[in-house]
């Protein structure tokens, strides 16, 4: 069957993490695709209304307009300008079938749960096209992504400590969350882990759990640094 796709898709990723924007971008190097990255749902709309996109990777946890309202959004364009559908895949941390319901009824086709990894992403795009893409991953790459990325884990630590003095457990839940969202992708399933666990202490505004996930977080970095900075977290 021939695929009615191009030769390389055009892909619009719609992430507001940096990290995320980066791995997305390692994961489909080798992807025969052509990628645009949008910072937030109000700039993904944007650009979709001028040009137009096979697949849409969506972050549904955004700020200034999230991926909900941004696929309600680029469904209606599609509509207005008479469109060919896109494909939306939905990028979310959640697991709960609610969340999954909502990203249905926003216009998402499917769904990936973060953090995310070449292989579900790879799979699921050769779905689309039809004629599929042997994965390549590019391991040495990513390892040399990690340092950096614990770097800004630490500058997490000093933020959160802030953070927590202001008492602004909105703040401190999205940092989890993006924690959640990227710690595995690179490797460090720990950093998701605690991500999970402080976005739920958020939530609940447990201050001590809080402090007590931090301590937990500076005593793996520190653990990891002396280790390796480009080894996985089980060593």
């Amino acid at each position: 069957m021939k695929s009615r796709y191009p030769e390389k898709l055009e892909i619009l990723a719609v992430e507001d993490g940096p990290e995320n924007q980066v791995l997305l971008q390692l994961f489909l190097k080798e992807y025969p695709c052509r990628i645009d990255v949008a910072n937030n749902g109000e700039e993904a709309v944007r650009m979709y209304s001028l040009k137009p996109y096979d697949v849409v990777l969506m972050d549904m946890l955004m700020p200034v307009k999230d991926g909900y309202e941004a696929t309600r959004d680029i469904r209606g364009i599609e509509k207005e300008q008479h469109r060919d559908p896109a494909h939306i895949i939905a990028l979310t941390a959640h697991t709960l079938e609610e969340q999954i319901r909502r990203c249905e009824r926003a216009g998402c086709n499917f769904i990936l749960h973060k953090p995310l990894s070449p292989e579900q992403l790879w799979e699921l795009l050769n779905l689309i096209r039809i004629e599929p893409v042997q994965l390549v991953v590019l391991k040495e790459e990513l390892e040399d992504l990690i340092p950096g990325y614990i770097d800004n884990r630490y500058l997490d630590l000093h933020r959160i400590t802030i953070l927590l003095e202001r008492r602004d457990y909105e703040s401190i839940g999205l940092i989890g969350h993006r924690m959640k969202g990227s710690g595995s992708g690179y490797g460090l399933d720990t950093i998701s882990r605690l991500g999970i666990e402080l976005a739920t202490a958020a939530a609940f505004e447990q201050s001590s759990r809080i402090a007590d996930v931090v301590k937990e977080l500076a005593l793996f970095l520190e653990r990891i640094k002396i280790i390796y900075l480009g080894q996985d977290d089980q060593a």
